[in-house]
């Protein structure tokens, strides 16, 4: 690297008093973390091709500039392969974006999470999961990519709980929202070709997002009763709220109803 790190370094007397400092210091989102040692770190810079001092994304609301290396620590405590950088680094770039606009999910009493979708081939490679309990545990790359990101928001963008965010009840979703499109069995367009994209391309979208609202129709045998059941969730008391925009994710049963 062009650069070296620049980080402060805490020496400690093994990996489980590195745990225990960054619970003290609030760098734990509540869960024990992988110490960040320099080897860690650069790893994940490597994995990315990124000079450690390179600017992933300003927040014009924080005035603060998220530098690669900062990601990259984030990454390594979250639990990250090096090989998931790449869309650790493209998701801080998009919520950097200001089209996205980070104050309002970043500290607004709504609670909002960033829900990150994975499309094209780094979804497969990294074996994000597009079926079976993609909301819930068990997937690796699902969990520590969307960590990542929160962790880059709370140590660096200082989007603490109690302090700047300002949920009122947040939820799960804050911990990790990451799940990729199941291109391969989807009769519709991957959503990155509706924005513009080619099948061929890897892409990442984020949004702004509260906690999954489930529905529920077994017994409907037609695409408009599946539907219906759909657009009167969608209308809840509650639900609407301004001109919202919404990200509807249909199972296996109901997408080939």
């Amino acid at each position: 690297m062009a650069s070296p790190l620049t980080s402060t370094r805490h020496p400690v007397a093994d990996p489980g008093e590195a745990i225990e400092v960054c619970f003290a210091k609030g760098w734990s989102d509540g869960l024990p973390v992988v110490p960040a040692t320099p080897d860690r770190v650069e790893a994940m810079l490597l994995a990315a091709g990124l000079d450690p001092a390179h600017q992933v994304a300003h927040i014009a609301d924080r005035a603060v500039s998220v530098t690669a290396e900062k990601v990259a620590i984030n990454a390594v405590m979250a639990g990250c392969r090096p090989e998931y950088m790449p869309v650790v680094v493209a998701a801080i770039e998009a919520i950097g974006d200001p089209r996205w606009g980070y104050h309002g999910p970043g500290t607004s009493t709504a609670g909002a999470g960033v829900l990150i979708v994975v499309n094209g081939p780094i979804a497969h490679a990294l074996d994000i999961n597009a079926g079976d309990n993609l909301f819930g545990p068990g997937w690796r790359a699902n969990l520590t990519i969307g960590r990542a990101v929160r962790l880059v928001m709370r140590n660096v963008c200082g989007s603490r709980p109690g302090t700047l965010d300002r949920g009122t009840l947040g939820h799960p979703g804050k911990l990790s929202y990451v799940i990729a499109e199941n291109e391969a069995e989807s009769p519709w367009l991957p959503l990155h070709v509706e924005r513009g994209l080619r099948a061929d391309q890897s892409a990442v979208t984020v949004m702004a997002a509260e906690a999954p609202h489930q529905f529920y129709n077994q017994l409907s045998s037609t695409a408009e009763g599946v539907l219906t059941t759909l657009a009167d969730d969608m209308r809840i008391s509650g639900n609407v709220m301004g001109q919202p925009q919404y990200l509807l994710v249909l199972a296996g049963e109901h997408m080939r109803t």
